[in-house]
């Protein structure tokens, strides 16, 4: 009684490819950093689920440096002195859409579902675009306690599942400095 209380499930779909891909992205990754910019809430029902667009900025923050990616947040405040550096950077811009973020009952439990897609924009076209969707939930007490930590799960596996097509940084390629992503929340 007690296993049928505590079990959770978690759904990650197969991946095929990115929707669109540049060549040269793939071979040479990107000169600078990836700026992530505001997550973009394009739902009609924006008023069901608020906050998922923030989940997806911080599971984005999160996993992005694990493909070798400088990342910097569109939050953070540019010092004076970096303003100049910072234009001639060669940065790309990471824009995210959450398309869908449901909530569906059913006997097994409360399932979470968050649909994003994504591009990445270099200074001269699109590198890369893709979508995914993730889902999380629980069943029995978990239901009841775990709300709002089903909901960051459902768009990190998204986010995870939409940066399974992003390619890595290839070994060697230029960029800018490391920051750690904890604070570029």
């Amino acid at each position: 009684m007690v296993a049928g209380a505590l079990t959770s499930l978690s759904c990650t779909p197969v991946t095929s490819g990115a929707l669109e891909l540049d060549k040269g992205f793939s071979e040479t990754g990107v000169e600078g950093r990836i700026v992530v910019m505001r997550v973009e809430d394009a739902r009609r029902g924006r008023f069901e689920l608020v906050g998922v667009e923030q989940d997806v900025h911080k599971a984005a923050m999160r996993l992005l440096p694990a493909k070798g990616y400088p990342v910097l947040s569109y939050r953070i405040e540019v010092r004076p002195q970096e303003r100049e550096s910072a234009r001639s950077d060669r940065a790309a811009r990471l824009y995210i859409s959450v398309e869908e973020a449901a909530v569906e009952d059913s006997e097994r439990g409360r399932v979470y579902r968050v649909r994003v897609s994504a591009r990445l924009v270099g200074p001269d076209s699109v590198l890369w675009r893709d979508s995914a969707v993730g889902r999380s939930g629980f069943s029995g007490l978990l239901v009841a306690l775990s709300r709002p930590s089903s909901r960051y799960e459902a768009a990190h596996e998204a986010v995870a599942d939409l940066f399974d097509t992003l390619p890595p940084k290839p070994a060697g390629a230029a960029g800018g400095p490391a920051l750690s992503p904890a604070s570029n929340l």
